[in-house]
């Protein structure tokens, strides 16, 4: 049986747990609600370059597969199921209350719809008025495989594209053209399983990968440097609009050129972000209210100037500081340095 669900109205918390970033996202269940697999994924602004027709079929004819041998094998599944969940629905989030279970197809349809993005929104609102230091799992979501070296090919369904230099992977000795078979011990059956695996770890050094090489199984170790979840860039995700609200009230922001960089005298480890948005309406006009516009390039945040990213200042905002507090923001405009002051969210 095959159902599409267009909406988060409703959505069973409790097993429906994936990237709600994605634009599409595909489980695999048996009848007793044991997920075979998940698909879809999504590393950029552009969804299409992770997934493909091809990379579908085959991870459905692994399923299959897993399927076949279903219950034998379903301790090698158990790293794949969803975890208990706070709240049953989306509608029992604070944030989302306002909604109801069915869409409102008479009226305002969109209006009356919870979009998957809403739903870390309203967990990381949730948790940001708490005033406790924001966990990387909330604020750096699955990250994409890329991050411990892992490209894959979106045609296969686990078969490598490449091996990045300098990465975890690479110092496993992963080869292109591998096939991984499992991750932590867990059977995969598309990237969407390796992001979702890799979502899980708290805060473990290293995991298990095993890969297929021209018909051996291969077992080896990804050794996960301090840090790995945050070296994922964020910006692109929808949700990533809510952090700007809390952190910056409501910048996005861009590293300026190299030769803006030399025509300014700024140096290549001191912040250089540009504002190429700048939220008008609500909380998110916060900065514009403040007199930053778009164009000016943030030169301090809070007193420091080696966040070098928008994500290193989402970061430093929700982790260092509490709702409430105010931040001073330096920026120049032209050539001639200028001060905002804003309160976080």
């Amino acid at each position: 049986m095959t159902v599409r669900l267009v909406k988060c109205n409703s959505l069973d918390l409790n097993l429906f747990q994936f990237d709600y970033d994605l634009t599409f996202a595909v489980f695999f269940l048996n009848a007793d609600k044991t997920v075979y697999a998940r698909y879809g994924t999504r590393t950029g602004h552009d969804a299409d370059k992770d997934v493909a027709l091809e990379g579908l079929a085959a991870t459905m004819n692994e399923v299959l597969k897993i399927h076949a041998a279903y219950p034998k094998n379903k301790s090698s599944l158990a790293g794949k199921q969803p975890k208990k969940s706070k709240y049953k629905v989306p509608e029992d989030l604070p944030k989302l209350r306002r909604f109801k279970s069915k869409l409102d197809y008479k009226g305002a349809v969109a209006k009356s719809c919870i979009h998957c993005h809403q739903v870390r929104d309203a967990q990381r609102f949730e948790y940001r008025k708490t005033g406790k230091q924001m966990p990387d799992k909330l604020l750096f979501p699955y990250p994409k495989s890329e991050t411990v070296g892992l490209k894959f090919d979106k045609k296969s369904k686990t078969t490598l594209a490449a091996v990045l230099d300098g990465s975890p992977a690479h110092d496993a000795k992963l080869r292109r053209g591998d096939g991984v078979v499992s991750l932590g011990d867990t059977t995969v059956a598309s990237e969407a399983d390796v992001h979702w695996i890799l979502h899980q770890l708290d805060n473990q050094k290293r995991i298990k990968i095993v890969v297929d090489r021209d018909g051996e199984q291969i077992s080896t170790t990804l050794n996960l440097p301090a840090g790995w979840r945050k070296q994922a860039d964020i910006t692109w995700r929808p949700t990533s609009w809510e952090l700007r609200r809390m952190a910056t009230g409501g910048l996005s922001l861009k590293p300026i050129s190299q030769a803006d960089r030399k025509r300014l005298g700024i140096a290549d480890d001191k912040m250089a972000l540009r504002a190429v948005h700048v939220g008008r309406y609500g909380d998110h006009a916060r900065a514009m209210r403040a007199g930053i516009r778009k164009g000016d390039i943030i030169i301090a945040f809070d007193g420091k100037t080696n966040l070098l990213t928008e994500n290193m200042i989402n970061e430093y905002a929700v982790q260092q500081k509490k709702p409430g507090q105010r931040v001073e923001i330096k920026y120049l405009r032209g050539k001639r340095e200028r001060t905002a002051s804003i309160r976080l969210q």
